[in-house]
């Protein structure tokens, strides 16, 4: 059952390009934090605003939880942006989700992500990757509009060239680049692998990305029981 945390800031990165801010909590002093799998996300709760859900944005297990907050302009988002410090508290309610990271699955893991929903992929990946037994590829399918969207770009190209088992796939839907995939991030990914009956996905994104990823990967043979997104709970 989920819990209330009181947690406060202890690292802020911002990615102004990307209009898009990644927090780094950690419990109070006596406070603990929530036990939760990869892939689950909290609901958040700004000084003054109601609570919002954020994807977890790291493998359970750690002293602290990462969020990626990005600013829409208005409400509890652009408080989170613009004027929330170091050492400011955030009341934390978590775990929720079922978009669970499964251990010991032989099976090729794909993420498919859009926006910020690509921290809860990047929880996983860091779960799957830790797993000193895992020999199956781990692929990431990371959609953005543009090349300023991809704010951890150069984290997953780095990663790829020390973890032979990871894949790091780009996509630009608005923008043209060489180097990088055009188009829809689920089709690209449906394209790429074609027979996904024998592969386990995951996805995180707005509701519309997420719709067609699920209509995508059924129609390439993905079998029901493994593939995960949290659409019809979060978006």
């Amino acid at each position: 059952m989920p819990q209330i945390f009181q947690t406060r800031v202890i690292e802020i990165e911002d990615f102004p390009a990307a209009k898009l801010r990644r927090l780094i909590v950690t419990g109070q002093p006596g406070h603990t934090l929530p036990e939760y799998h990869a892939g689950q996300y909290a609901m958040l709760t700004f000084d003054g605003f109601p609570p919002r859900p954020y994807s977890i944005g790291n493998a359970p297990g750690a002293d602290h939880l990462e969020f990626h907050i990005r600013n829409t302009g208005n409400g509890a988002s652009q408080y989170a942006s613009e004027i929330l410090r170091i050492d400011d508290s955030i009341e934390v309610t978590a775990p929720f989700g079922s978009c669970l990271y499964i251990a010991d699955c032989e099976r090729p893991l794909v993420a498919v992500a859009g926006g910020s929903g690509l921290a809860g992929m990047k929880a996983i990946i860091e779960e799957a990757l830790s797993d000193p037994r895992r020999t199956a590829p781990v692929s990431l399918y990371c959609g953005a509009r543009a090349l300023k969207d991809l704010y951890l770009d150069d984290q997953f190209r780095t990663l790829e060239e020390t973890d032979s088992r990871f894949h790091y796939l780009p996509v630009l839907s608005e923008e043209q680049r060489d180097g990088f995939s055009h188009g829809l991030v689920a089709t690209v990914m449906a394209d790429d692998l074609a027979d996904l009956s024998g592969h386990r996905l995951y996805g995180a994104g707005p509701v519309e990305m997420l719709r067609q990823f699920e209509r995508e990967a059924l129609a390439h043979g993905a079998v029901a029981e493994y593939l995960h997104t949290d659409l019809h709970q979060h978006s």
